[in-house]
C-alpha cells in the first residue's frame, strides 16, 4: 500500500487508516484516508483504483506549485491527465473521448472526462479527472467500473 500512497502523493504516508470491506470472497474494496492530505479507493487484490482525491498544498491552489501565474493552458491539462489515466487506467486511455472544460469554481485548474462508449475490457466507462492550476491530478472518480462481487 506504501507503493499506491507514494506514485499517487509523492511519498509514503504516516498515519494513513484504511477500511475495508469485503465484496466477494476474496476481494475487497480498501478506503485509504490520508487525513488532510486526501484519500483514495481501491479494489484488492486487483489493485484497481475507483478513487482518488488529493487536498492540494495551499500554493497550487493558486498556481505557484507549477511556477505559474494560476492559468493552466487546456494541452497542458490534458497532458497531465492523459499521464494518469495512462499509468493507473491503461484500458480506457486508448480509445477514450476526452473532453476538457476549465473550472470556475474559484480553485482553477480543467475538469477532463474520459468516456469509453466500448468499454467492454473491464475498464470504467467514464472517468472524471480535475486537475489544479499547477497541473497535477488531484481528483479521479472511476464511473460504471465492473465490480467484483
Amino acid at each position: 500500500m506504501d507503493g499506491a500512497v507514494a506514485d499517487l502523493y509523492g511519498r509514503p504516508e504516516i498515519g494513513m487508516t484504511v477500511s475495508r470491506k469485503k465484496v466477494a470472497e476474496g476481494r475487497w474494496r480498501l478506503v485509504v484516508d490520508l487525513g488532510r492530505r486526501g484519500s483514495f479507493v481501491v479494489r484488492w487484490p486487483e489493485r484497481r483504483l475507483e478513487r482518488f482525491r488529493w487536498d492540494e498544498p495551499d500554493g497550487d491552489r493558486d498556481g505557484a506549485a507549477g511556477g505559474g501565474d494560476g492559468v493552466l493552458a487546456a494541452g497542458r491539462a490534458r497532458s497531465a491527465g492523459d499521464r494518469f489515466v495512462g499509468k493507473w487506467f491503461p484500458e480506457v486511455r486508448a480509445g477514450a473521448e476526452v473532453t476538457v472544460v476549465p473550472l470556475r469554481d474559484g480553485r482553477g485548474g480543467h475538469l477532463l472526462s474520459y468516456r469509453d462508449p466500448a468499454s467492454g475490457g473491464g475498464g470504467p466507462v467514464r472517468l472524471e479527472t480535475r486537475v489544479s492550476p499547477g497541473g497535477r491530478v488531484v481528483e479521479v472518480t472511476a464511473h460504471g467500473a465492473r465490480r467484483a462481487g
